[in-house]
């Protein structure tokens, strides 16, 4: 890539030197067209905009060839024409967001825009390349393969080894975008406060189909030039950006077909059945809890006993419930007793007819069977939503208790850790003292310092410190310092 000597402005060109500069001039914009799209001969249908503005009048041209576009630029008047070219590049010959194909690079347009001055502009490029250079230094920023001086300001460009496909990569191309914008934005800020400057960021990284000013070419605004200040032969693979920034994994998008989305369905088999086992168990201590005296409702107790009992041994089913009827102190006659045969029947519709037979409510067994507070206190299923809510109270309680306590004996231990550190203890006299292991005290050191380094960028904050002077002293990252400024 040719450096364009800085600080040449187009009028000043005598007629004499006008061939020599123009054949300079094409040769810049064939190095730097082919820099951005030279692998686009290689593609079909894949096309890169040139754009020029004459006086009111647009002209947009779509190409795939290189050495075209380069000759149509040519055949322009120079001192008349804005030119600008398309970063990325497109599947159809329209410079829309929605037809962009590929990602050449990352760009960003840095401007001043208020008020013009040459002499006043070009020392502010000068220190912003001098805050970037910091910012570079300290592994806050990847280093721009591109700085080009539009005559206004600068863009940088961080190219790609492999142009990037929009189609399945749209996602990361945003995130990576924000995350260099916001270091950007730091940056400065941190220059506008330090020297009275008032450059911005532009917003035009955002959009897709954007077009920048093409070097070697007139600023008719400002009546100078574009050069490339800044170039290297080298690009950045993807994958070394994304883990500069550490840009973790897309998630699954909510389209996405529900096998993938869902985890597979667990099938409770025997839910049913260790609830109806659970309810057996119930009914036979709610009946030793009344002392097997059951009158008034010995058939419905009994009919209940055998229905349940079905779901664990319907073989054994009448010799069950005929020793539980002996133990009543009432025990219904064997004519009677035979009628409790109709739980059988009720257990077979459960089975062939898709659990359609009796499924009781709580609240319908509660009413049915005369189950007072007290005695639902003793039981696993067949209780109310007041006594399941006592339960969940009760559970809760003991939880929180014993975290309180917990949590109590550990800050206890936790201080104690700190107090001897503050006597400058070392890790062997800690562990041995309080039988804590290393690795605790290591984690409490490790807080500590951190939260050490925390009040003093707050202080440095508080004292209107600038983000590079808290860098230098501390040796942060932007981010945590962004962090720390929001929760002051």
């Amino acid at each position: 890539m040719i450096l364009v000597q800085r600080g040449v402005p187009f009028m000043g060109l005598k007629d004499d030197n006008l061939s020599g500069f123009e054949a300079e001039q094409e040769q810049i914009i064939q190095e730097f067209l082919n820099t951005i799209h030279g692998d686009i001969k290689q593609q079909n249908k894949v096309f890169f905009s040139i754009l020029q503005i004459r006086g009111k009048q647009i002209i947009n041209r779509y190409y795939m060839d290189i050495d075209k576009a380069v000759d149509w630029v040519m055949h322009s008047d120079p001192g008349e024409v804005d030119t600008y070219y398309s970063v990325n590049q497109f599947n159809c010959p329209k410079r829309q967001s929605q037809y962009v194909f590929r990602y050449t690079s990352f760009f960003f347009d840095i401007d001043k825009h208020k008020g013009f001055n040459e002499n006043l502009i070009k020392h502010s490029v000068n220190e912003f390349i001098s805050y970037l250079a910091f910012y570079v230094k300290n592994g806050l920023i990847l280093l721009p393969n591109i700085i080009l001086y539009s005559g206004k300001g600068v863009h940088l460009l961080y190219l790609l080894d492999k142009p990037l496909p929009k189609k399945h990569m749209a996602w990361l191309h945003e995130r990576i975008n924000n995350h260099f914008a916001k270091i950007l934005e730091v940056m400065l800020q941190d220059m506008n406060t330090d020297l009275g400057l008032e450059f911005e960021l532009d917003n035009c990284y955002k959009d897709e189909s954007r077009v920048l000013r093409l070097p070697a070419t007139m600023n008719t605004k400002v009546n100078r030039l574009s050069e490339i200040i800044y170039s290297n032969n080298y690009k950045y693979s993807i994958e070394k950006i994304r883990d500069f920034f550490n840009v973790p994994e897309k998630k699954e998008p909510a389209g996405a077909p529900i096998e993938e989305q869902r985890k597979p369905r667990v099938v409770f088999i025997n839910r049913h059945l260790n609830l109806h086992n659970d309810r057996l168990s119930d009914l036979l201590l709610l009946i030793e809890l009344r002392f097997y005296n059951i009158s008034g409702k010995r058939e419905l107790f009994l009919f209940l006993v055998r229905y349940y009992h079905s779901f664990v041994d319907i073989n054994t089913n009448y010799e069950f419930i005929s020793r539980i009827n002996n133990k009543l102190t009432e025990p219904l006659p064997e004519s009677e007793l035979k009628y409790t045969e109709s739980a059988e029947k009720a257990y077979y519709q459960w089975l062939l007819e898709n659990k359609s037979g009796y499924n009781y409510y709580n609240k319908t067994l509660i009413k049915l069977l005369g189950i007072t507070e007290e005695e639902q206190t003793q039981l696993k299923t067949i209780i109310s939503k007041d006594e399941k809510n006592r339960r969940m109270k009760l559970k809760n309680w003991k939880h929180d208790k014993r975290a309180s306590e917990s949590k109590k004996l550990k800050d206890d231990m936790n201080q104690k850790i700190e107090d001897m550190l503050t006597k400058n203890k070392t890790y062997d006299e800690i562990t041995r003292s309080l039988k804590v292991s290393k690795q605790r005290v290591s984690k409490i050191e490790a807080g500590k310092t951190k939260e050490t380094i925390n009040n003093r960028i707050k202080e440095m904050l508080l004292s209107n410190c600038t983000y590079r002077q808290i860098i230098k002293e501390l040796k942060v990252s932007v981010q945590r310092i962004s962090k720390i400024k929001k929760m002051c």
